[in-house]
């Protein structure tokens, strides 16, 4: 089984790649409309499903290899 640090450095990247597909999962949308008396425009918030999955799942991932190296903190004071 790998060690803690291993496991450590695995769970921080994917907690990292969970934070940037969570930022990439909301983007900014604008419109514009004819009035009869010109143009009106505007913007709005814009949301991918898949990102946000993917987010979720690759925190998720970061949290079970940080949890796996609590584990193994924990059980190698334990033993002394």
């Amino acid at each position: 089984m790998a060690n803690k640090q291993v496991y450590l450095f695995v769970g921080a990247i994917f907690a990292i790649l969970g934070l940037l597909s969570a930022s990439g999962s909301v983007s900014l949308g604008t419109y514009q409309r004819q009035l009869p008396g010109g143009v009106a425009s505007g913007s709005y918030l814009v949301y991918n499903p898949i990102f946000e999955a993917l987010a979720v799942g690759l925190a998720g991932m970061g949290l079970y290899f940080v949890y796996q190296a609590g584990r193994q903190i924990v059980s190698k004071q334990s033993a002394k």
